[in-house]
């Protein structure tokens, strides 16, 4: 797997989440859902992505990207749905009004420790590479790990969307 690309991804994301955490009380819809939509891309890039080469990852070809940008379609995220939700779909929800913060606050807690955690495991991942030795990352792990993100950041929309 390409541990670098994976990594780059996954911290892009946690730096958004880590964002999203500091701003909790002040966050609007608007603000979240971009904020949201850009995590998935980068989760979706991780996984989709993972077995490119170096050389295709730094080409970054357009289509290339948008492939990798789409929700995974690994059975085990069957049960899930991309959050948010796409655009066309959200439009009358993004008016700028305050977000029940503190519904989403424990599920966007929860998504960013499993992520700082998955960033952990990558980078040794990428140690042991180097080394010679076997990943200390599989692919089922990691996958299992994006799992709890994504639904995490799910519950985390639709709790944001329900407000007082």
């Amino acid at each position: 797997m390409n541990w670098l690309s994976i990594l780059w991804n996954l911290v892009e994301a946690r730096g958004v989440l880590s964002q999203l955490q500091l701003r909790e009380r002040s966050l609007g819809r608007q603000e979240l859902y971009m904020s949201m939509h850009y995590v998935g891309k980068h989760l979706n890039r991780a996984w989709n992505g993972r077995h490119a080469s170096p050389a295709m990852t730094a080409r970054r070809e357009r289509q290339e990207v948008s492939r990798w940008e789409r929700f995974p379609a690994h059975p085990i995220f069957n049960d899930l749905r991309p959050a948010p939700p796409p655009l066309r779909r959200t439009c009358r929800f993004l008016a700028d009004t305050p977000i029940d913060a503190d519904a989403a606050h424990t599920c966007l807690q929860l998504a960013y420790r499993e992520l700082e955690r998955l960033c952990d495991l990558a980078d040794e991942a990428i140690d042991t590479s180097r080394n010679s030795a076997s990943a200390s990352l599989d692919e089922m792990e990691f996958c299992h790990s994006l799992h709890q993100i994504y639904g995490q950041l799910s519950f985390a929309w639709s709790k944001s969307i329900a407000t007082k």
